[in-house]
C-alpha cells in the first residue's frame, strides 16, 4: 500500500526564495502548497488538510506570527515552523507564546531544514523540555535557552553545540562529531580553534561548570538526572 505524502503549506512573499525551497519539498516526497503572504495562507489552512506549516515571519498583510498565532487560537496542533532573518529576542519570546516547534534563520541550508522538519513530525513523542539545573533549561523543538524565564539569546552555531551536546547528556562526545554537527558538513576539515571558540562562549551562558573538557577526546554537558 503507498504511503500518503504529507502535505506542507509553506508561506514566502520572495518568489526566489520559495520557489528553491519548495522544489527541494518536492523532491522529499511532500505535498507541497505555496502562499505569498499570511492572510493568503490562512484561507488555505483553513479549507484544506495541512501536515505542517513553514512561514517566513515577515509577510504583507499578515506575518508569520501573527498567522501562527490564529492557527493556534483555534486549537490547531499542527507544527509551525518560523523562517526568519531576526534574531529579535521579542519576536522569538512571541513565538514560543504560540507554540511553534522550530525557528530557523535565513540563508536556509537544506540540511536544517531537512532537521527542523523530521523535528516537527517526531516532537508529539518526545520531551521538549530539558533541565540543564534547577535555573537553566532547553527547549529541544524550538531550540530555546532559558535561564528561569528568561530567554538567553544563543547564535546559530551555540545552539548547535547546545543541541549536539544534550543529545548525550552526562557523556562524553568527540571534538571532530561536534564540529562537524555544528558546521552541518561531516566533510569539513575539523578546525579545533573554531570548536574552542564556540564552548567558550556558550560556557558563558551557562551554569559553572556544566560543559567539561575531557582532554584529547572531547566534551561533557552535566544536566540533572
Amino acid at each position: 500500500m503507498k504511503k500518503e505524502k504529507k502535505t506542507i503549506l509553506y508561506l514566502e512573499d520572495d518568489v526566489s526564495v520559495r520557489s528553491p525551497i519548495a522544489a527541494f519539498l518536492r523532491l522529499r516526497d511532500f505535498e507541497v502548497i505555496e502562499a505569498s503572504n499570511g492572510k493568503e495562507g490562512l484561507k488555505i489552512f483553513e479549507e484544506m488538510h495541512i501536515d505542517l506549516l513553514i512561514t517566513d515571519i515577515d509577510m504583507p498583510y499578515m506575518d508569520g506570527l501573527s498567522l501562527a498565532q490564529k492557527i493556534r487560537q483555534n486549537s490547531s496542533n499542527v507544527p509551525i515552523i518560523i523562517i526568519s532573518g531576526h534574531s529579535d529576542k521579542e519576536k522569538l519570546l512571541k513565538g514560543i507564546r504560540v507554540g511553534l516547534i522550530d525557528y530557523i534563520y535565513k540563508p536556509v541550508s537544506r540540511s536544517a531544514l531537512k532537521d527542523a522538519i523530521d523535528g516537527a513530525f517526531s516532537a508529539t513523542q518526545t520531551k521538549s523540555i530539558i533541565a540543564i539545573d534547577s535555573e537553566y533549561s532547553f527547549n529541544i523543538q524550538t531550540k530555546i535557552l532559558f535561564r528561569n524565564d528568561e530567554l538567553v539569546v544563543t547564535t546559530y552555531q551555540q545552539t548547535r553545540a547546545l543541541e549536539y551536546l544534550l543529545r548525550f547528556p552526562n557523556q562524553i562526545v568527540s571534538s571532530k562529531e561536534l564540529f562537524a554537527f555544528i558546521r552541518e558538513d561531516h566533510m569539513l576539515e575539523y578546525n579545533g580553534a573554531n570548536l574552542r571558540n564556540t564552548i567558550k562562549r556558550l560556557r558563558e551562558l551557562l551554569p559553572p561548570n556544566a560543559i567539561e573538557t575531557i582532554h584529547k577526546q572531547g566534551y561533557i554537558l552535566h544536566v540533572l538526572s
